[in-house]
């Protein structure tokens, strides 16, 4: 990518509080590590030290969680949320690929950087334009591995409306894929709180090249919105952006 973060983060800690997550009173940061099929849970004070590239597939969740739970393999449920911290909109490189999606899949798998680089160029031309047709903000931007996710930050006062929040975000994954004119973002990852996604500074393992997750962009001056301002925003209607 031509703008990848010049520092990876020495701890999960480090990661967390670089985009600002971290334990409240009311509620926990759960992270999830993914071993083949097994599904682990993690408190931040059990592998807040650890390198984010040492824990196989490292993800956290979208919201904080009322403590004690969310145990080993269960618990991470809409009704243990706390709060939502930002709304995830994740783009797989995939989706440039319209009918052929399955078969590229495996080529990105085995591609060499350099290429997966210039590909994910393209692609975040397209999320941010989609994003701009909506007049929507970016708070923060991750490099995935073989895809990007935004990440829209709600407001502190907010963060409680849980169930505002989750029903907001399906509409507006759906509103940003009109604006894109194609399905740009997976109409799946529409749990905020619940959900889970790639920790900056883990590892990508899917293929043959460990994929190096990282964040080209920040934008701490703005780290919030109302959701009351994301249904204005919902409610108004979709352009569609030009598609290369």
């Amino acid at each position: 990518m031509a703008d990848p973060m010049e520092r990876q983060p020495e701890t999960v800690a480090h990661a967390l509080a670089s985009v600002g997550l971290f334990d409240r009173p009311d509620g926990e940061v759960v992270l999830m590590s993914l071993t083949g099929r097994e599904v682990k849970h993690h408190r931040l004070g059990q592998v807040g030290d650890a390198c984010p590239g040492d824990v196989e597939s490292l993800y956290v969740a979208s919201g904080l969680f009322r403590p004690g739970t969310v145990r080993r393999n269960v618990g991470r449920t809409a009704d243990n949320v706390a709060r939502v911290v930002w709304l995830p909109f994740d783009a797989d490189l995939v989706a440039l690929f319209e009918g052929v999606r399955e078969e590229v899949k495996q080529q990105l798998w085995s591609a060499d950087q350099a290429e997966i680089d210039d590909l994910i160029t393209v692609q975040r031309d397209h999320v941010e334009a989609a994003f701009a047709t909506c007049n929507w903000p970016i708070h923060w931007l991750d490099y995935t591995g073989y895809g990007l996710c935004a990440y829209v930050y709600v407001d502190e006062d907010d963060q409680a409306q849980v169930a505002d929040a989750q029903a907001i975000h399906g509409e507006a994954v759906d509103r940003l894929n009109q604006a894109a004119g194609f399905p740009l973002f997976d109409t799946q990852v529409v749990d905020a709180g619940p959900r889970v996604t790639r920790v900056p500074g883990s590892l990508n393992r899917k293929g043959a090249t460990p994929r190096l997750v990282r964040t080209p962009v920040t934008r701490p001056a703005s780290r919030s919105i109302p959701v009351t301002s994301v249904y204005g925003w919902i409610s108004t209607p979709a352009r569609s952006a030009p598609r290369a």
